[in-house]
């Protein structure tokens, strides 16, 4: 029995890959729903949904779940939901580099979590069967 509908699946990519360090604070979900509410809309309850789930299961079960849950959609809805979580990370990415809060010396902790959105994202990339070769066509065909 299914727990989500396609675009809760998609929300909650984007939430597994911002969980990476187990927390999804206030900035990324600010930044989730931005990338998130410009090109589809779901009422809130469904976002809450998502969410409280999130927060119920462990991390890398509520990945599985996402990819398992995913896999009952058609390929071209894959690539498209894989699409928005790679948007997540680029609009994340470029608000840290908009931001003018001083950064410290060093690894800046901020920018290392963003490095484990792509690994995060690839592990949900490579659950679904998608190679890179097959979303590049995907996104250049758009």
């Amino acid at each position: 029995m299914a727990k989500f509908n396609y675009l809760q699946i998609v929300y909650g990519g984007m939430v597994a890959v911002a969980g990476v360090n187990e927390v999804v604070d206030t900035l990324e979900i600010k930044n989730i729903n931005k990338v998130f509410d410009t090109y589809i809309k779901i009422p809130n309850r469904d976002k809450k949904e998502v969410l409280k789930i999130w927060k119920e299961m462990k991390e890398e079960k509520f990945v599985e779940l996402i990819i398992e849950e995913l896999k009952l959609f058609p390929k071209m809805d894959q690539l498209e939901a894989y699409k928005y979580v790679v948007q997540f990370i680029n609009f994340s990415n470029h608000q840290y580099l908009k931001s003018k809060k001083s950064q410290p010396k060093g690894v800046d902790p901020e920018r290392a979590e963003m490095s484990q959105y792509w690994d995060k994202a690839n592990v949900i990339r490579e659950g679904l069967g998608i190679s890179m070769v097959e979303y590049n066509a995907f996104i250049g065909r758009r």
